[in-house]
């Protein structure tokens, strides 16, 4: 048994153990093995052990665990006014990205009640789409952003990738995105 710690992914459980991803879903009946949560207690199948051969065996190599990606732009607190033009985030590359492997940006209006929106690239950076800019009367105008890489494992039914944590999520950011105060026209005053 293994009791699932914060932070524990199905593809380290499976690592720390020697048993194959796909064992430890079947045995728990998992279908997405993002859905495993702290506390939940998984079945580890251990099978019979063999004599090994002689000799030296390959030592497997799993693949990498990324650093967390360093964020570039826009800094903490930062302040955007109108939606004329989309807002870049950008952070550092953690290395050259496997085919699998993707950054995963993760926007989200503070205290609104809509979900998040999510995004993945293999770029360094993502441009937010105004059709993301609150509506006029909105007074919530903060956004918290965070990026993380991911590792595609599989696929669901629906054809939706399976995405597997491939190192931590960066620092979360808060900017705000206000709407542009007008600037006044100066009037031209009587001429003599």
């Amino acid at each position: 048994m293994h009791v699932v710690q914060s932070g524990d992914t199905l593809l380290g459980i499976a690592l720390k153990y020697g048993v194959g991803m796909t064992i430890i879903q079947k045995a728990n009946t998992i279908e997405d093995p993002e859905s495993i949560k702290e506390g939940q207690q998984l079945v580890i199948p251990i099978g019979p052990t063999t004599t090994p051969p002689a000799g030296p065996l390959p030592t497997p190599t799993g693949p990498p665990k990324y650093t967390a990606p360093l964020l570039l732009s826009p800094l903490n607190a930062a302040t955007f006014e109108g939606n004329d033009e989309p807002i870049l985030l950008q952070w550092a590359s953690v290395s050259l990205l496997r085919q699998n492997e993707h950054y995963l940006v993760r926007l989200e209006q503070l205290n609104s009640g809509t979900p998040p929106t999510t995004f993945l690239t293999r770029a360094t950076g993502w441009h937010i789409n105004v059709d993301l800019f609150p509506k006029p009367g909105d007074t919530r105008r903060a956004f918290a952003w965070q990026v993380r890489v991911v590792r595609e494992t599989g696929t669901h039914a629906d054809g939706t990738p399976i995405l597997s944590d491939a190192g931590p999520t960066s620092e979360t950011r808060i900017f705000s995105w206000l709407i542009a105060n007008p600037t006044s026209t100066p009037t031209p005053g009587p001429t003599q």
